[in-house]
Parts: C-alpha cells; sequence; structure tokens
C-alpha cells in the first residue's frame, strides 16, 4: 500500500484540487479512511489523505484544478510500497492545449521530476530549492535533465531559457515552435539533441568557464538558423545546416579538427579560433564581414572571393602565404607568429596590420594610404625592405605607429634613420633596430 500525503501542498488557490484519479489501480482505493472509487473523489482537501494499492508499476495520481483547466499528475514510483510520500515530492505537470495563457508559479517543491506543458501560450515555474530533473514539451517534446535550484520560463510560441541550471543533458524531438534556446552556463552538460527544431533562430550554448562536457552538436536540421554561438565547450563536432539563413557562428575555444559551414552568402560573422581546426572553407560565405581563425593548425587560408571582408584574425596558424588583395574593405589584419614567407595587402584597405614574428623578408605597404598601425617586428626583413616601408609610410603622410625592431629585421639604412626621423617630426611613433 502506497500513502499519498496532501497535507503538505501549499494553499494557493492553483493547488486545490476537484478531482483525484489514480492509475493503475488493482484494488481499493483509500481516501480519507474510506473506501472509494475513481469516481468518488470529486474535492481534494489540504490535510487529505489517499492510500492506493501497489502494483508493478508506477502509479499516476492525477489531480484537476479547481479554478484552472490544468491537470496536475503525480507519479510514485512502485519502489516505494508501505511508504507515506509527500505529494510535492512526486508532482508532475500538464497544460492541455486549450489552457491558453496560463501562469502557474510553484514554490519549494522539493524533487519535481518532470514538468509537462503541452501547448500553452505562456507557463512560467518557479522553483526553491527544487531538482529538477526533466523538463518535457509535449507538442515540442523537449527535455533537460540535470539537478538545480532556480526559476525558469517555458514559453511554446518560441523563447526556452535554460541557462545555468546544472544540467547534464537537453534532448528535443521535433520543437516546431521553438524559436530561440538558450543553454549556457551548464557546466556538466554532456548531451543535446534538439533535431527537428525547424523555426529555431538563435542557438546559444555558452560556458565562459570552458569546462563543459558537451562533444557533440548537431544542429544540421535546423534550417532557420540565423545565429549559433556554442563557445567554450569541448566540442569535437559541430555539424551545421548545409543551407539556412546563418549570419553568425560563434563556436571558438573547442576542440573542432574540422568545421563545414552553410553554403550561403548571408554568413557575415565566424568566430572560431582556438580550435585545433587543419582547413577553413569560406569560399561560399561571400557576405563575411568578420573572420577570426587564429590559434588553430591552418596550413593554408583562402579569402580570395571573400570581397566584403573587413577584419581578419589568423595568428598563431601554420600558413606560409597570405593573400587579401581581393579585401578592398579590409582595415585590420592581425596574421601575426605565423612562419608566412609571403603577404600580399595590395588592394585592401588596411589601417592596422599586425604581422610581426614571422618569416618576412619583403613587405609591400605603397598601396595602403590610411595604414598608421604597423607592426613588422621580429621578421627577416632586409634593409631595403626596411627603407621601403618607412619610405611608403613617410609618403602616404598619415600618423601612427610602426614598428620594425626584433631579432630577424635588419636596421635601416643611413637614409632609412633620415626618413625615420622625419616620420617622428610628423608625429608617428617608430622603432626599428
Amino acid at each position: 500500500m502506497i500513502t499519498v500525503n496532501f497535507d503538505l501542498i501549499d494553499s494557493s488557490a492553483n493547488e486545490i484540487f476537484s478531482r483525484l484519479i489514480i492509475t493503475p489501480a488493482s484494488g481499493p482505493i483509500v481516501y480519507n479512511s474510506q473506501v472509494v472509487t475513481n469516481d468518488d473523489i470529486t474535492a481534494i482537501e489540504r490535510g487529505s489523505i489517499v492510500s492506493v494499492p501497489l502494483v508493478p508499476n508506477a502509479y499516476t495520481v492525477r489531480l484537476i484544478g479547481i479554478n484552472t483547466t490544468s491537470e496536475f499528475y503525480i507519479n510514485l514510483p512502485s519502489s516505494i510500497d508501505n511508504t507515506t510520500v509527500n505529494v510535492k515530492d512526486y508532482i508532475v505537470l500538464n497544460f492541455p492545449s486549450s489552457s491558453l495563457n496560463l501562469g502557474i508559479s510553484l514554490t519549494s517543491y522539493a524533487q519535481v521530476t518532470n514538468i509537462n506543458p503541452y501547448s500553452s501560450s505562456y507557463v512560467q515555474m518557479k522553483y526553491v530549492n527544487g531538482f529538477l530533473k526533466s523538463v518535457d514539451y509535449y507538442e515540442h517534446i523537449l527535455v533537460a535533465s540535470g539537478s538545480s535550484s532556480y526559476r525558469s520560463l517555458f514559453n511554446p510560441s518560441g523563447t526556452v531559457n535554460f541557462y545555468n541550471l546544472n544540467l547534464t543533458s537537453v534532448i528535443g524531438h521535433n520543437c516546431p515552435s521553438m524559436t530561440s534556446l538558450d543553454c549556457s552556463q551548464n557546466l556538466q552538460l554532456q548531451t543535446m539533441d534538439i533535431s527537428g527544431s525547424t523555426k529555431l533562430s538563435n542557438f546559444i550554448c555558452v560556458n565562459i568557464e570552458n569546462t563543459s562536457s558537451l562533444t557533440n552538436l548537431d544542429l544540421s536540421t535546423c534550417k532557420a538558423l540565423s545565429n549559433c554561438f556554442c563557445n567554450g565547450n569541448h566540442l569535437t563536432t559541430l555539424l551545421l545546416p548545409t543551407s539556412c539563413s546563418l549570419t553568425r557562428v560563434d563556436c571558438y575555444n573547442n576542440m573542432l579538427d574540422s568545421l563545414v559551414l552553410p553554403t550561403t552568402s548571408l554568413l557575415n560573422q565566424l568566430n572560431c579560433f582556438g580550435n585545433n581546426l587543419t582547413a577553413l572553407d569560406v569560399s561560399a560565405n561571400t557576405d563575411l564581414q568578420i573572420l577570426s581563425c587564429n590559434d588553430n593548425l591552418l596550413t593554408t587560408l583562402d579569402v580570395s572571393h571573400n570581397v566584403n571582408l573587413n577584419s581578419l584574425n589568423c595568428y598563431d596558424n601554420q600558413l606560409t602565404s597570405l593573400d587579401v588583395s581581393n579585401s578592398p574593405l579590409m582595415n585590420y589584419l592581425d596574421c601575426h607568429s605565423n612562419p608566412l614567407t609571403s603577404l600580399n595587402i595590395s588592394g585592401s584597405s588596411l589601417n592596422t596590420l599586425i604581422c610581426n614574428s614571422c618569416n618576412l623578408t619583403a613587405l609591400d605597404v605603397s598601396a595602403d594610404a590610411i595604414l598608421n598601425t604597423l607592426n613588422c617586428s621580429s621578421n627577416n626583413l632586409t634593409t631595403s625592405s626596411v627603407d621601403n616601408i618607412l619610405n611608403a609610410l613617410l609618403i602616404n603622410g598619415d600618423v601612427g605607429m610602426v614598428d620594425l625592431s626584433g631579432t630577424g629585421n635588419a636596421s635601416p639604412s643611413a637614409d632609412g634613420y633620415a626618413t625615420a626621423s622625419l616620420l617622428t617630426a610628423a608625429g608617428w611613433s617608430v622603432t626599428t633596430n
């Protein structure tokens, strides 16, 4: 026999019930010391005691609210035979599709194991010192598992927020109405499956501490995806939709060794630095404006098709050559700490170029009239190359900073020193060997 004690149910209106249905019932149901059937129980008051006989499977106690059309379920595991249980320890919430704009606030539930909002347009549930084990969207089935004390908002019309809930998994199957999902700062997260989320536009799963255990992320069926933020996990696999309206991808500080981007021209920002990428194809992403692929293992990088690129960070890779001449809008380039022997910046509009700690023997900056920040220290520049750079900066007439010092670079000639003095007099900060 299992005894269900309703005495500890909070006394708010939404927790006074008009009807109790217990299934399965293999024997008599005892309600307030009287043997009853399901049809006999038409009101549940605070302090009511209901006992049901043990059956091999879990019990489902169905409570229908007096003041709402909501239905409350309680799952009683068969393993608690001969035990008195508090209803709040096993409550399950179900909201049928008719209960539109329903707001339910539940507090102090010790072990809520399931939340089933069905298709209500607005459901808010608050927990204090609760342990959430799963959250189910029934029409748009979404399950989040873990344990935490938190308050959360579930809105089947679009936005789902699972931020910082100590979840270990988020499983979704056919969530056609979900447009935004934020499950950031779940440091124990291991599993993510939201396949079938055809309207998902914004996906956010960011972990600042970079301690998440999430290694695989498949968003290939999310055809409406516009923004993807999944940085700071331990991803070794990231699958993006092959065709979508994706405009931004932040997947930096993971463990990716490959990344296949959608064949869309709409992508304008890609931040994939801090991975193990050995190759990166951005040839189809012609609207790309910002690319940060630094701190990887890239040996080549082709940006010849990226005519709208204006910022490129590709430092700390294994590039031996780089050509940005077909990116006329580029104003910022940082390619330092690569074994570069060739760098073509003609045709660009650079005002900042950082290319220190490479293997360059020459650098032509004569076409960059607005270049005002240049760090080309610690390369293999010859004396004539150093002189040519100083002369080009003087002719361009701008004011800024240039560093041509460091191990490997030659000193300027006497004429070069004279040019450096003129630049200094004009307001430049000039550093040479």
